[in-house]
Parts: C-alpha cells; structure tokens; sequence
C-alpha cells in the first residue's frame, strides 16, 4: 500500500494504521421489571471489519501520537 499523503501532516511520522470500525452485538440481559441492560460483554464480528473512508475514498490514518489525517490510496 502507498498512501498520499504518507507522513502526519502534524508531527511528520509514518502512518501507524488505518483507523477501522468493527462491527458487534452488545449482548443485553432482561431485568426483573422487564427491561433490559447490557450484559457486560459484546461480541465482536472481525470478519465485517472495514477502513474509515471519507466521501471521496479517501482512507483515515493515524500515527503513533493519535493524529488522524486523510491519505489517498496510490496504486502504482
């Protein structure tokens, strides 16, 4: 992967990662009056993983100081 651009625009370092979502079911327990609450736990589905796009594709990156920046993915 090349990306454009491939140093934090903030403090010059590389790219630590792509910052993804994850989905995941927050599993929830019926209470005594019949509500429910979470139930402590939450089960993640890494296989639906997905990269952070912006409206033009662009992928979010972030350094290993927390900057987050969008890069556009170059292919060569």
């Amino acid at each position: 992967m090349r990306f454009d651009p491939d140093k934090c625009p903030e403090c010059g370092k590389d790219p630590r990662g792509t910052i993804d979502e994850i989905p995941g079911c927050a599993l929830i327990d019926r209470q005594e009056d019949g509500s429910f609450e979470w139930a402590g736990e939450t089960d993640v589905w890494w296989d639906g993983q997905m990269t952070v796009r912006d409206d033009e594709q662009r992928v979010t990156l972030t350094c290993h100081w927390g900057h987050e920046w969008q890069a556009k993915e170059v292919t060569t």
